[in-house]
């Protein structure tokens, strides 16, 4: 449990600019190389790094490698602006998002001749290089353009799916360097997924019970929209993070991918409302001391998408409905909880995005995560999840995390994890449970009177409340 993963050393950074006190005071806002009490703090400040103590880098070379790492910044364009042709001259390690590498390669500021080695994260992304994509260098193109650019660089992509670039390498017997989530898991650096599918069979909705009958494609439509069957669902959903914590004393927090790609999707703001109106009739959480607290996020706005996910992940909200944002890249070692409501195709791309999302919730709690560390301190659980993390490590059990999915969407959601789990190696990763909406919500079973009286109870809440939920970053 006290491991450091790439994610929490990028993190750290490689920006070392501590002041002492005395020029802290004085208001610099750089370090004074002619300052010996600033230039001991720098060295300290190095030799606690992840970098130094976790992969044994030396002071020296740490402190070289800081001063040649350039973030690319907007608008690069070293033909104009010196100043980025110097800080590009000057790099050993250049740090870009895809999109802004690909420009630079479109606009021929990236040449092959510049990069010995390119990596890449997400190696799943940039199938599509169809002229309108290239055109208007869109992130599906990125992969094709930045081969074709950078035709002499070695490219090493990392991907936690199959890629469509990966199938005729694989078919053609091609070497490729894989470590899956059965690795992790066997190494005890992922979670243990569970798979419950919320059976629906006995839910009365439009004065007839579903499931008397084998579900038909007006059935799947109505347990996939409409307010009644979302209702119970939610509900359902509340109630197991409510548990969560109450099991184990930590402030887990869940986040819902929202349906927005079929006929007669409910709009992401009345499925926040809908939640909002649950999470007021439960009780107070016993960590948080407060009811529910329900964001959403699906704007492309840069600036509010990262100030919701920020608020979010300093347990702000306690759950987080999303479209697409936050199923790449975004790491809370809290999720432990995912309600997916999107049904997905058998294509690369949506199997690949179904997978991207719920393992957001596989990444697991460390016990030298600072971040947690300073979070758990300052909301009193963290020595929950210290007893938590070393209880399960000293068993040899792995930390848990939920996946919940609709019986409208098991044709095509299961196949889909199935073959995943298959390419992963994975098989005794995860676990495959059905529970019934009936049996753990009676009032489902009640039709459009539910019999709740304005009261929402369960073994894991029992009690009513009044806070209303809070808004998340409306977008477009």
């Amino acid at each position: 449990p006290n491991k450091a993963n790439i994610n929490e050393l990028l993190a750290e950074g490689l920006s070392f600019d501590v002041l002492c006190q005395t020029c802290s005071q004085r208001g610099r806002r750089a370090r004074n190389a002619d300052c010996r009490e600033c230039t001991a703090e720098f060295h300290s400040a190095v030799e606690r790094s992840n970098l130094c103590r976790k992969l044994g880098l030396s002071l020296r070379l740490v402190i070289e490698l800081a001063s040649h790492v350039y973030i690319l910044p907007p608008n690069f364009n070293p033909a104009t602006n010196a100043q980025h042709a110097r800080d590009f001259a000057n790099a050993w390690v250049v740090l870009s998002t895809i999109n802004k590498a690909a420009a630079a390669c479109r606009d021929g500021y990236f040449a092959s001749h510049h990069f010995v080695a390119v990596w890449m994260d997400e190696g799943d992304l940039g199938n599509d290089a169809s002229e309108a994509n290239r055109a208007r260098n869109d992130a599906a193109a990125a992969w094709w353009r930045l081969q074709s650019t950078l035709h002499s660089s070695f490219i090493f992509p990392f991907s936690g799916t199959v890629a469509r670039w990966m199938q005729p390498i694989i078919e053609r017997g091609g070497l490729l360097v894989r470590f899956t989530y059965g690795d992790l898991y066997r190494q005890h650096n992922a979670a243990r997924l569970v798979v419950s599918t919320l059976c629906s069979t006995g839910i009365v909705l439009d004065g007839r019970t579903i499931g008397e009958q084998p579900l038909t494609e007006d059935d799947c439509r109505l347990l996939r929209t409409d307010h009644r069957a979302l209702r119970h669902t939610f509900k359902l959903f509340l109630l197991t993070l409510l548990e969560q914590r109450r099991r184990t004393c930590v402030a887990y927090v869940a986040m819902v991918f929202v349906n927005m790609n079929c006929r007669g999707a409910v709009p992401i703001e009345a499925q926040w409302r809908l939640l909002c109106r649950i999470a007021t009739r439960l009780a107070t959480c016993p960590i948080m001391h407060r009811r529910l607290r329900i964001g959403y996020v699906y704007t492309r706005g840069e600036s509010c998408t990262e100030a919701m996910l920020n608020a979010f992940s300093n347990l702000e909200y306690d759950v987080l409905l999303v479209v697409r944002i936050g199923k790449r890249g975004y790491n809370n070692p809290l999720v432990k909880l995912i309600l997916n409501l999107q049904c997905h195709a058998r294509t690369i791309e949506s199997r690949n995005s179904q997978v991207q999302g719920f393992t957001r919730a596989l990444r697991p709690m460390r016990l030298e995560d600072s971040w947690l560390q300073r979070l758990a301190l300052r909301h009193g659980f963290w020595e929950a999840a210290v007893e938590l993390i070393t209880g399960l490590h000293q068993r040899g059990e792995h930390q848990v995390a939920t996946l919940i999915e609709l019986d409208a969407n098991f044709q095509t959601n299961h196949a889909n994890i199935q073959q995943w789990i298959a390419e992963q190696g994975a098989a005794e990763a995860v676990q495959a449970e059905v529970r019934s909406l009936v049996e753990l919500l009676p009032e489902a079973a009640l039709g459009d009177n539910d019999g709740s009286n304005g009261e929402e109870t369960m073994e894991a809440a029992s009690s009513a409340g009044t806070e209303e939920g809070e808004e998340g970053e409306e977008g477009e």
